[in-house]
């Protein structure tokens, strides 16, 4: 089930990549995920695996933490792109 998801995020961020070359504006990405170890592989976390891939594929270091949440920013071409991991489980306020 893990690679399976893997494999699907990646697809999914090769389109993202391609499609963000149709845009101009800023653009935000935030996954979300359960952080508990059991959510690992599962449909809970396929918002960080994707999260995980794009920042990979378009080499955006995920290295800022602030508040409760792992950040990254960077550029596609000239697009500023950010992207969000929140540290926090989904229906946690």
């Amino acid at each position: 089930m893990t690679s399976l998801l893997a494999s699907s995020a990646s697809t999914t961020a090769k389109q993202t990549v391609l499609l963000l070359c149709c845009y101009s504006t800023p653009m935000a990405f935030v996954g979300l995920k359960n952080p508990d170890d059991k959510y690992r592989g599962t449909r809970h976390n396929v918002g960080f695996e994707m999260i995980d891939a794009l920042a990979t594929s378009v080499g955006i270091p995920m290295d800022t933490v602030h508040y409760k949440g792992l950040f990254g920013k960077g550029f596609v071409g000239d697009i500023p792109i950010f992207l969000a991991k929140p540290q926090t489980y989904m229906n946690e306020w």
